[in-house]
Parts: structure tokens; C-alpha cells; sequence
């Protein structure tokens, strides 16, 4: 994990354990309206889309489970299984700090690769164009195509999205399901909309599976639903299908 990663994946794991660090004093409080108000299920869920992408197993299973349990007890409005979570938001505090800590007492040499290595081999100069709204997902991911020969274009939203690929001559597009403004199927679309772009393979970055998309007969465009978390490794693997 080189510096820039490195201190990107910090900082954001830094603000969103601020916010679950928030939660886990207003379940003591008993103040569970201030919990959803907070959205403090999409701080967990970027807690383990985090780790489990850079290869924390441990601490990213914590937080997919401490996400489960949380949802459930909102949805059930059980002051009593909410406060039973607590425990759990507590336990998933103290790992991601420990590991935090550790990072920072970690030489860049000794630090964990985070499935950055890879024995891909792909031609120099292929263009993919990259859309996803968390900046560490999307930072790795340019990091890791530009270390294999890509050329890398990226932006944070879908609307900036379907705007910027019709200025590009693109051999493939890996976009974020779950984006502000215009979600990734959305994107998809417009641009089988514009004969410039409509053949262009597309690669959908998703929390669900290809199964639990309704319209994926529709937009033949895209060619892949990788679940996250995922390794990039596995997105190189299924590139040599269409690049």
C-alpha cells in the first residue's frame, strides 16, 4: 500500500469511525431517533466495503455482521435489540481502531499489500474509465489499472459520468452502482442511447449480485456484476474477457 493509499484509507476510516463512535453514545442514551438521522448504517457498510477490499478480513466481517444486526433492530424499532447492538458497535470500535493504530505504526515497506499485486498482464494504452463516489475505492482502482498499463479517466458521479465517457475513446467502463445524482444502470442507459458509446462493455460495482438487478436484460451493455467488497484481482481477471 503505498503513502497516498495509505493515508487516504486512514483518513476515511478516521471520519467514519467518528460517526459510529457518535451512534454508539446516543445507544447508551437511549436516543435512537439521532441514530437514523445520522445515517450510521452507510458509515458501517463503508467500514467493511473498506476493509474487506484491502484485505481486512477480520475487522470487515465485524462490521458486515454489526451492520446486519444494527438494520434488523432499527427496522424491528425494539429499543432492547437496539441497545443489545450496542455491544456489538462498541467491539466493532475497538477493532477498527486497534487496526488503525497498527497502520500507523507500520513502515510502508511492511504494510500489507491490499490486494494491489496481481500477475495480470494486459497491452499498454487500453482507456477505462472509472465512476465510483468513495474516493479511496475509486483511487485504488485507478492506482491499480494505471500500475497495469491502463490509461485511467474517473470522476465521483453518475451525472459527470455520462457526460465525460462520450469525450473518450474507451475499450471498457467500470461504474459504481450506488452514486448521487444517476446510479450506475442509469448511466448504462444513456449511453446505449448514443451510438458512440452503446457497445462499450461496462462493468457494474454493486452491494448485490447480478441475480437481485431487474433490468439487466435491457442494458446488454453490461457485461459484469462484481459484488463488493471485491479484489481487484478479480476485476483484472474478468478484463481479459473484453479488453
Amino acid at each position: 500500500m503505498n503513502k497516498d493509499i495509505k493515508e487516504k484509507f486512514l483518513k476515511h476510516m478516521q471520519e467514519h469511525v467518528r460517526e459510529i463512535s457518535v451512534c454508539e453514545k446516543q445507544i447508551q442514551k437511549e436516543r435512537f431517533d439521532d441514530i437514523r438521522g445520522r445515517h450510521v448504517l452507510s458509515h458501517i457498510h463503508k467500514v467493511a466495503g473498506l476493509c474487506l477490499t484491502f484485505d481486512f478480513k477480520e475487522q470487515g466481517s465485524i462490521a458486515r455482521y454489526v451492520e446486519m444486526r444494527l438494520e434488523k433492530a432499527l427496522k424491528s424499532d425494539s429499543s432492547y435489540e437496539i441497545k443489545e447492538v450496542g455491544v456489538l458497535v462498541k467491539n466493532l470500535l475497538k477493532a477498527c481502531c486497534e487496526l488503525m493504530d497498527g497502520m500507523k505504526s507500520t513502515t510502508l515497506e511492511n504494510a500489507p499489500a491490499a490486494g494491489l499485486q496481481s500477475e495480470h498482464s494486459f497491452p499498454s494504452g487500453l482507456h477505462v474509465f472509472v465512476a465510483d463516489d468513495d474516493p479511496i475505492i475509486r483511487k485504488l482502482m485507478v492506482k491499480s489499472l494505471e500500475d497495469h498499463q491502463f490509461v485511467v479517466t474517473s470522476v465521483q458521479d453518475g451525472v459527470r459520468a455520462a457526460e465525460e465517457i462520450k469525450k473518450h475513446a474507451l475499450h471498457l467502463i467500470i461504474l459504481d452502482q450506488n452514486m448521487p445524482h444517476m446510479n450506475g444502470t442509469d448511466v448504462c442507459e444513456k449511453l446505449l442511447e448514443d451510438d458512440t458509446t452503446k457497445d462499450i462493455p461496462v462493468f457494474i460495482l454493486s452491494g448485490y449480485s447480478a441475480k437481485d438487478f431487474k433490468n439487466l436484460n435491457d442494458l446488454p451493455n453490461i457485461k459484469e456484476v462484481i459484488e463488493k467488497p471485491f479484489k481487484i484481482g478479480d476485476i483484472l481477471e474478468r478484463m481479459k474477457k473484453y479488453v
